[in-house]
Parts: C-alpha cells; structure tokens; sequence
C-alpha cells in the first residue's frame, strides 16, 4: 500500500509533513485488444538503477505531466498497488516520478 510520505519531501531535506494517501492514483498502461474485447496492461519501466519499478501517479495531472498527453492510463484504487506490483513482478513502486525514457514517447 502507498504509505504517507512518499508524495513530498520538504525543499530543505527535512521531511516533511505526511501527505494523506490519495483514494485513487493512476498507472501508465498500454490498451490491448484481445477476442474483441479491450483490457489495460499496466506498464514496467526500468528505472537508473535498473530495478523494474511501477509507476504510481497521485493526479492525472501528474501522469501527463511525466509521461505526456498520449499515455495510455488507467485509474485503480491505492489499496490495490500491493496486489498490482505482486501479480506484475515489479521490484520497486515510482511515485510520481519521471521514469527514463517515456515523456519523449508520448508527447
């Protein structure tokens, strides 16, 4: 589950307050058509320190912001991130954070 604290850190490197958990965060995914039905695939990046990590957006505003206008996204509940990242095989989750090589493939 997404814990207080992952959403700010203070300027100064002192933490900060925590951030309330959101209700809802939403996952770059890619849209997939199979038998004639649509589904999402949440979608991997590696991250510079090569773990596969899932990225997690607080705001919709935040994904775009991260990964551009185009990406694919589906929104999910937060208190499903521990399911998602078991079932996906991700190591690590990507709060809010610009993942190496995405928002040029977006935009």
């Amino acid at each position: 589950m997404l814990e207080p604290g992952h959403f700010s850190e203070a300027e100064d490197d002192e933490p900060a307050e925590p951030s309330p958990s959101p209700e809802v965060v939403y996952l770059p995914c890619q849209r997939v058509m199979h038998s004639g039905e649509h589904s999402s695939t949440v979608e991997l990046r590696r991250t510079d320190h090569d773990e596969l990590a899932l990225p997690v957006f607080t705001s919709l505003e935040r994904l775009v912001a991260c990964c551009g206008g185009n990406q694919a996204w589906v929104s999910v509940e937060s208190s499903s991130i521990d399911d998602i990242v078991a079932r996906s095989g991700a190591d690590a989750v990507a709060v809010d954070q610009m993942m190496p090589g995405t928002e040029e493939e977006n935009r």
